[in-house]
């Protein structure tokens, strides 16, 4: 039976951050397409705010007892390739991120980024360039998980890490 990896790695990954005390997640749909899950007792302090045009990305915001926010956006970005086209798709999306993000505000990224954090992956060098300026890093290093497995095809026997968190320094420090 084949296991789902990328939801068992996001709520690792959710309890490593322990932001939201395990009563949200999120998925990518295969194929394009995010989604938020939340438990009906938090669903008065959720609100929806704006999702891409092309699927690939939404934002929500969570009201905490305190009276504020943290802004989550879910991402799904395109599968990397050395293409203008792939350039042109991930710069869609971090147009649309660059709009619902202010600075100063408790924002977390999180979704299938298809790259790993590392400088090698042009996706993460495009990405640093905007969320350097705002304090967001990955924070893939609080994931004490041995098994840092995000996805597994089984077709052709390969894995990978491409699904992250991003957050501000604040949350981590």
């Amino acid at each position: 039976m084949a296991k789902n990896y990328r939801y068992q790695n996001s709520i690792k990954m959710l309890a490593c951050l322990s932001i939201l005390d395990l009563y949200l997640s999120y998925i990518s749909v295969i194929y394009g397409g995010v989604a938020f899950l939340w438990r009906r007792a938090i669903a008065a302090y959720v609100d929806i705010t704006q999702g891409s045009s092309d699927g690939r990305c939404l934002c929500m915001s969570l009201n905490l007892s305190d009276a504020s926010k943290i802004k989550l956006i879910t991402v799904y970005f395109p599968c990397s390739d050395a293409s203008i086209n792939y350039v042109n798709e991930l710069s869609s999306c971090l147009g649309f991120l660059k709009s619902v993000i202010y600075t100063g505000e408790k924002v977390t990224v999180l979704g299938d980024m298809n790259f790993a954090c590392d400088e090698s992956h042009k996706g993460f060098r495009l990405c640093c360039d905007m969320f350097n300026p705002l304090c967001i890093f990955s924070c893939d290093a609080l994931c004490s998980s041995a098994d840092r497995v995000t996805y597994h095809g089984s077709s052709l026997a390969h894995s990978s890490f491409t699904d992250h968190f991003l957050c501000p320094t604040v949350f981590v420090s």
